[in-house]
């Protein structure tokens, strides 16, 4: 058992180390607060308490929690539940990316996808039926006789399919492995090593016998063993001694739950009551984090150390990831500050302007290290907000919204109530005077036995003076940042402005606005665009720095600033930077370290504070943000790309990712010929600044722009075989290795084999079906023929006819031309003959009745003549000749009118058909009267007897039945 602890090989290199430690400068504590990121229950779905933490082979994040198993990709959070759904208390990682796990009367194993995804295995069959319900697992172990599952009741050793159980003492609490070696504490018997099959007590442990342990780490060729509330010990292997240092003394009351080893120097320590806390091995606090400094509880559960070198946190109310690998820490935090403007160290304090007021912090000195006794506190009458903090002789100048202050420590006197403070300068020719900038123009302070006052406004500039420099000459540069840059000449006395000239692009290379102007051993230095100018005093023009703009790249500065070493610090807008001055003049540019921070400045007012080499303090628009250039990390860091989801549509289906689908290519209807591929990378610190690019080769030959969305879809893929691959890229500009997954979109149905085939036989029967029709049209084509010159001569023969027939219709045409001719010639007469019948007799009957009037004058021989006379006009009038003569015309115009009436009304008298004659030629009733020598009242009653015969209705005209007969 002794060996472990006097081998001789480890001594000499715990002699090397502890040497080199010794000579070497101990490392300061750390200066604020890591980045914090809180996983809340919301977040993963499971539940509030991680119990263990482990990365798998495949770069994720896995946790045993309180709902079983979560995954985390850098994006995605997955819970795998156990069989039985208790909770997951221990994580082993195993080989070939298998995670050992147990839970609640279940031990087994998850198979972890190359891609994400689990599948358990369990391993319960193999424990024998009698040691079954041995409760919860709390601890598992890969060790050189298998893999170990620690309960309260039992110890089960996992190896080539079997299980071998060791049995408690008493009552197992934790167990550990150092080195190789296993431990286990049993409550009465005390901390355990196994061996050989073995359990054996330590000698000279009796002094914890009965505690719980809560950690057993390597520290200098011992044990360091943590206890709940009885603090650390250290153990050499014979005897036990309590460690005595700074770091043991802050833990007893904390009761310690969990404990790493971060490095050879560093330990971290979880505790119950106050959060985390990080050491160096002499005991040393270096950083201390709970809930006040972004932690979301004070119990920490578990502590994992993952392949960024930062820490993943297990708490009693949720899941931290702390940025310990990193050279940027917040100063504001846990103090309430917020959007910072401007900072400065001065006798031992750090003054911090932001936009709620000026607050001070001690600051320790030589170590620069922050007081976390010592919070910020706000100094009165500075409440609102900071715009700069400037030292001149002696005083330390504060430009306020509200006007200027002179602070001495933690107190304010205000000496001036002109508003807007922006900045100030000390004139160097006369160390008594001080210009200031505001909103409305420049300011002038003056020192009077030994107090600074404020002097006037200086005349002729109203102009808001946010940005001054002086030239070597005197004159005063200002940057106007809508308008362009002035340059104004001032008396001896500086309270007076003699001129100033303006350019803006209308005279110069500058624009107009977005001009920034630095101090610099270059010069005053103009910052225009992507461009950057020194004023060239003979020559009266600005000229272009090409030199210096070759070392910006196209970057559009909006700040510079030039530190004690000569390094000019910049921002491009969003992102930060620096260009160290080398030994031959030339600049190297650092940007890395900074690209945290992107995005998180205050635009327009971005501020940094080179203090010294170890500390840089960035203003931000969450408070401020310390940079220590010291801590060496690599930037340029692996990480991997998933693909995680395939999500198809018709049907909405989503396909994980794993073993089995990268082995063989996923196989897609031509109906679901859509696909939304989702992906993730594990770069956990700047997972919010990944970007992705995707290429799918048989649909694209380029790969995509770079984008943040983690999924691109495709619809509408034709048929054949695709690989769709991904890679990522970080803030740091480092790209992963791409990834691949293969799928087949199969062709609609129309376009398969079996359709093929049917197409096939198809086209073989329609030439089957050809042959057989050519065979036949040819005969058919002969009988053709046949028809042909038969139809040939028929058509002829129609052809003779129809002109035959027409013909005959020319002859038929004229000849009725001709009878209508006759016909109207015979209407012509036969309206005559009517015409003079009816004269004539209209002239007989005047005779007549002029014969009736004078008869009565006459004696009776002559009234007898009369009469006889009269007799002879009657029967001319009724002549039977006179009605055959107007029948026959009457006929020819109307076609045997009278003999189809005839037939149709056999009972018509002569004289009724006389009537309907002379209807038919629509002649008046008195003309009628006249015609057939009767009165007009006759003919009335001639015509209803008529339509009595006819039987016509009221309603139906007599004339025009007959002139429809």
């Amino acid at each position: 058992m002794m060996l472990m602890f006097t081998q001789l090989k480890s001594r000499n290199i715990m002699f090397l180390v502890v040497f080199f430690w010794l000579i070497l400068p101990i490392e300061a504590q750390i200066v604020g607060t890591p980045f914090v990121r809180n996983f809340e229950r919301s977040d993963y779905q499971g539940g509030f308490q991680t119990w263990s933490i482990a990365q798998g082979d495949n770069g994720m994040m896995y946790f045993g929690n309180n709902n079983g198993l979560l995954e985390y990709d850098g994006i995605n959070w997955i819970l795998y539940p156990l069989p039985n759904s208790s909770i997951v208390r221990a994580l082993c990682k195993g080989k070939d990316h298998v995670l050992f796990s147990g839970g609640f009367n279940e031990i087994g194993y998850f198979e972890l996808g190359k891609m994400g995804g689990v599948t358990f295995k369990s391993l319960l069959s193999l424990v024998p039926e009698e040691s079954r319900d041995f409760g919860e697992i709390w601890k598992i172990f890969m060790h050189s006789d298998g893999v170990i599952f620690q309960s309260f009741s039992q110890l089960m050793f996992y190896k080539d399919n079997e299980i071998k159980i060791i049995k408690a003492p008493s009552s197992f609490h934790f167990s550990f492995l150092v080195n190789g070696e296993y431990y286990v504490n049993d409550l009465e018997k005390g901390l355990m090593r196994y061996s050989m099959g073995e359990l054996f007590p330590l000698v000279g442990m009796e002094r914890l016998k009965g505690l719980e342990l809560w950690s057993v780490l390597p520290f200098e060729n011992k044990l360091m063993i943590a206890t709940a509330s009885k603090g650390i010990y250290l153990y050499d292997g014979n005897s036990l001694k309590e460690w005595a240092c700074e770091t043991n003394t802050l833990l007893k009351p904390q009761q310690i739950y969990s404990a790493i080893r971060l490095s050879e120097n560093e330990l971290a320590f979880g505790t119950i009551q106050n959060g985390l806390l990080i050491s160096d091995r002499t005991g040393k606090p270096l950083q201390e984090l709970n809930w006040r400094d972004g932690l979301q509880n004070n119990t920490i559960l578990c502590i994992h150390k993952d392949q960024f070198n930062n820490l993943w946190l297990g708490t009693d109310h949720g899941i931290d990831y702390v940025e310990i690998n990193s050279s940027l820490t917040r100063l504001s935090y846990n103090y309430g500050l917020s959007t910072g403007y401007t900072a400065i160290f001065r006798e031992g304090n750090l003054y911090l302007g932001t936009n709620q007021g000026l607050f001070i912090t001690r600051w320790n000195v030589p170590d620069h290290e922050l007081s976390h006794s010592r919070p910020f506190k706000i100094i009165n009458e500075t409440q609102g907000q900071v715009w700069t903090l400037n030292e001149i002789g002696g005083a330390l100048f504060c430009g306020h919204n509200s006007g200027t202050f002179i602070i001495e420590k933690d107190r304010a006197t205000k000496i001036s109530d002109v508003a807007g403070g922006w900045t100030y300068l000390e004139i160097p020719s006369q160390n008594n005077k001080v210009i200031g900038g505001t909103y409305s123009g420049l300011i002038l302070f003056e020192k009077i036995n030994g107090q600074w006052t404020f002097s006037k406004r200086v005349p002729g500039f109203s102009e808001s003076s946010r940005s001054l420099a002086i030239d070597t000459d005197g004159s005063i540069w200002m940057a106007h940042g809508m308008k362009g840059v002035f340059h104004l000449w001032l008396n001896e006395q500086y309270d007076s402005i003699i001129q100033f000239d303006f350019y803006n692009s209308q005279n110069s290379p500058l624009n107009d606005y977005a001009v920034n102007m630095a101090q610099t051993n270059l010069g005053i230095l103009f910052n225009s665009g992507v461009n950057t100018f020194r004023y060239d005093k003979v020559k009266k023009s600005f000229e272009s720095m090409s030199q210096f703009e070759s070392y910006m790249n196209g970057l559009s500065i909006s700040s510079l600033k030039e530190d004690d070493q000569g390094d000019l610090w910049y921002f491009d807008n969003s992102r930060a930077g620096v260009l160290r001055r080398q030994e031959d003049g030339t600049f190297n540019k650092i940007d890395l370290p900074f690209r945290r921070l992107e995005g998180s400045f205050v635009n327009g007012f971005e501020f940094v504070y080179p203090y010294h080499e170890g500390n840089v303090i960035f203003g931000t628009e969450n408070g401020f943000v310390h940079y220590n250039p010291s801590l060496n990390k690599s930037y340029a860091y692996p990480f991997k790309a998933y693909i995680r989801t395939i999500h198809t549509f018709y049907p909405d289906t989503i396909l994980h990712v794993d073993s089995s689908l990268l082995e063989k290519p996923v196989v897609l209807n031509y109906s679901n010929n859509g696909a939304d591929f989702s992906f993730s990378a594990n770069d956990f610190e700047n997972s919010d600044k990944i970007l992705f690019s995707t290429r799918l080769e048989g649909y694209e030959i380029k790969w995509s722009e770079w984008q943040s969305r983690p999924s691109r879809e495709f619809t509408n893929l034709e048929e054949g075989n695709y690989i769709f691959s991904v890679k990522a890229k970080n803030t740091y500009g480092t790209v992963t290795k791409p990834v691949s997954v293969e799928f087949r979109v199969l062709p609609p149905w129309k376009r398969t084999i079996t359709a093929y085939i049917i197409y096939l036989l198809f086209v073989v029967g329609l030439l089957v079906m050809l042959a057989w029709w050519i065979k036949k049209r040819v005969e058919k084509t002969k009988l053709h023929t046949q028809l042909q010159q038969e139809e040939l001569f028929r058509k002829r023969e129609e052809v003779l006819q129809r002109e035959t027939l027409e013909a005959e219709k020319k002859v038929i045409k004229m000849r009725n031309e001709k009878l209508r001719e006759e016909m109207v010639i015979k209407d012509k007469e036969l309206a005559n003959a009517t015409m003079q019948t009816l004269h004539k007799n209209k002239t007989m009957i005047n005779i007549k009745n002029e014969l009736n009037k004078i008869s009565s004058s006459f004696d009776t021989q002559q009234k007898y003549h009369i009469q006889l006379l009269i007799r002879k006009i009657n029967k001319e009038i009724d002549n039977e000749n006179q009605w055959k003569v107007f029948e026959t015309h009457f006929e020819n115009v109307h076609e045997a009118f009278l003999t189809r009436i005839k037939l149709a009304f056999p009972i018509l008298t002569p004289r009724e058909l006389k009537l309907c004659a002379y209807l038919r030629m629509n002649i008046s009733s008195k003309e009628i009267s006249v015609l057939m020598n009767i009165s007009t009242r006759g003919v009335e009653i001639s015509r209803y007897r008529l339509r009595k015969k006819f039987n016509l209705g009221r309603e139906e005209n007599l004339t025009d039945f007959i002139l429809s007969f």
